[in-house]
């Protein structure tokens, strides 16, 4: 699976050494990194990725090791290990849309399975993640701001249950943020600064995230707690009638292990 790493602060952080040590983690996830920063006052953010492992990026290291490093007061950064396409830049992460006229990133960390997304022509590669991207693009492209977070929690409790679905989500101002795994993404609150990532870097301060709730972060603090996405808790012995009457591809999804995976994390 890939990683995720989510940074939302109250001002301007130099976070090069934080983001050195969770791209160290790409010995293990080999099919691309990426990242997109925010500088305070613009909300385009600097967006770099490549499809080749972080540890032997030139210009990553170009990036970290600049005068001033990477500065950021809102960021997401991902790093890739391939379930849905070939490993190529379309598909590395984060992938970017214009939904309102505003750009929207997106990095994802799981794998889903069913149709995702019906428009098509949104997609330019072949991952599941940026059809999630689509599917949100969708939803709120022409609802009105005070119907948008209804919407988003409507599309996650459709999307959760298709398999692992943690995501990080950013339309410049707000961090989205969304957990449906239990143990799979931590949080490491300090005033002013929240840290997100799917495995720690250090050793103390970190905790779980709750999962099936959507989470928003301003400025470093949380600023709402969505409602719970889970109120029909598939027990075990339910799991097998599910993925089969939900998906013709029953078959091949239990022969990826997925259908163990999801008994396990029931």
């Amino acid at each position: 699976m890939c990683e995720l790493f989510g940074f939302s602060a109250d001002r301007e952080y130099a976070i090069s050494n934080l983001l050195q040590a969770f791209f160290e983690h790409s010995y293990c996830h080999k099919h691309g990194w990426g990242m997109a920063m925010y500088r305070a006052g613009n909300k385009n953010p600097f967006l770099a990725k490549e499809a080749v492992p972080a540890y032997r990026s030139a210009y990553l290291y170009k990036l970290l090791k600049q005068d001033t490093g990477i500065v950021t007061h809102l960021g997401i950064a991902h790093i890739r290990f391939a379930s849905k396409g070939n490993v190529s830049l379309v598909n590395t992460h984060p992938f970017v849309a214009r939904i309102k006229k505003t750009d929207w990133v997106l990095a994802h960390n799981g794998t889903l399975y069913g149709k995702i997304c019906t428009n098509k022509n949104k997609n330019k590669g072949q991952t599941d993640s940026e059809k999630i991207l689509c599917k949100i693009s969708e939803a709120i492209e022409n609802c009105t701001k005070k119907t948008e977070i209804e919407k988003l929690e409507n599309t996650l409790a459709e999307l959760t249950w298709r398999g692992h679905m943690n995501l990080l989500f950013t339309e410049g101002k707000s961090l989205f943020v969304y957990c449906n795994r239990r143990k799979t993404l931590y949080l490491h609150e300090k005033p002013g600064r929240s840290i997100i990532m799917t495995n720690p870097v250090t050793n103390h301060g970190w905790k779980p995230l709750e999962t099936n709730r959507l989470f928003i972060y301003e400025n470093g603090i949380r600023i709402y707690e969505g409602r719970r996405l889970d109120s029909d808790i598939l027990i075990e012995s339910e799991w097998e009638d599910y993925f089969r009457n939900r998906y013709e591809n029953y078959a091949a999804i239990k022969e990826t292990g997925v259908f163990q995976k999801c008994k396990k994390n029931a």
